[in-house]
């Protein structure tokens, strides 16, 4: 069977001659990993003169420096990124995630007699980043989400809180990280998804057991499904694990339907950490890609 149309985008920004792009975003990322351009460069099998002549020529482009370099060492010296450089491959991502946003639901729009011809399925499932225009609906599956905790044995991780408030849906919003689950026009799923080094302040510390890997990784919180449709959950966790193949989550220890799904999708159970927003412990799950 063929593949399902769809677009494939990549970026690029330019002064008067290209700066920035996939490449040298994807080579920050690995220096922020590795703590060494050669050892991000025979990461990505780029040869170290490539990588340092990608790297110059973007920081004679934009004017500053995008890694401070320490020469000498064992491996060539260490590197790590400016503030700088945080703040462009920051902005990089939030673009190109806008983007992408735009992008497919613009495709499936101008494409929509393709599909049609093709009989794909109208109700297909796809992810965008939430808009305050959703914030309504949002708010809305949350507090069916309460309800289905406590309805089934876990009325004690968002119930007596009334979790999540909506100034931190908005303030999730505002920064890009709240995400929607749309199908056939509706809103049916939300969560909140950010990847990094180290993005989740509280998984520095976890007890009884540790983390699979140290490596940036993806984290999801406040997942919800609306009830309408069935595999929302599982549909939100491979949508986020495919953007960074390196995931974490953290569960009540009530809350069984999650975690039945996460051991369905081959999270491991790595122990257990602390949140802020209340003192019921949480347990916390990693998903890694084998190809790491």
């Amino acid at each position: 069977m063929a593949q399902e149309l769809h677009p494939k985008m990549s970026v690029r920004v330019f002064t008067d001659q290209k700066c920035f792009g996939p490449g040298l975003a994807e080579l920050l990322r690995r220096v922020e990993e590795h703590r060494s351009l050669r050892a991000a460069a025979q990461s990505m099998k780029m040869a170290y003169s490539k990588a340092w002549t990608v790297l110059h020529t973007a920081e004679d482009a934009l004017g500053f420096k995008l890694l401070e370099l320490k020469t000498g060492g064992q491996h060539g010296g260490g590197a790590t990124l400016t503030a700088e450089g945080r703040q462009m491959l920051a902005a990089y991502e939030r673009y190109c995630a806008r983007l992408r946003d735009y992008g497919d639901t613009a495709f499936r729009e101008e494409f929509a007699f393709y599909f049609a011809r093709e009989g794909q399925d109208a109700d297909r499932m796809e992810i965008r980043r939430t808009t305050e225009a959703d914030l309504p609906q949002v708010m809305q599956i949350y507090a069916y989400a309460r309800r289905f905790m406590a309805e089934h044995g876990n009325p004690n991780q968002w119930g007596p809180t009334g979790w999540p408030p909506e100034a931190l849906i908005r303030s999730d919003i505002a920064a890009g990280g709240s995400c929607v689950c749309v199908s056939g026009g509706e809103i049916v799923g939300t969560f909140f998804f950010a990847q990094g080094k180290d993005v989740e302040p509280t998984y520095a510390v976890i007890e009884d057991g540790q983390w699979l890997d140290d490596s940036p990784y993806g984290v999801v919180h406040r997942l919800a499904g609306s009830g309408a449709r069935k595999g929302v959950g599982a549909f939100c966790l491979s949508w986020a694990f495919a953007q960074c193949g390196h995931l974490r989550i953290d569960t009540h220890g009530d809350n069984k339907v999650l975690q039945s799904l996460l051991g369905k999708l081959g999270f491991v159970h790595c122990g257990t950490i602390h949140v802020t927003e209340d003192n019921y412990p949480r347990l916390a799950y990693e998903k890694v890609s084998k190809a790491e």
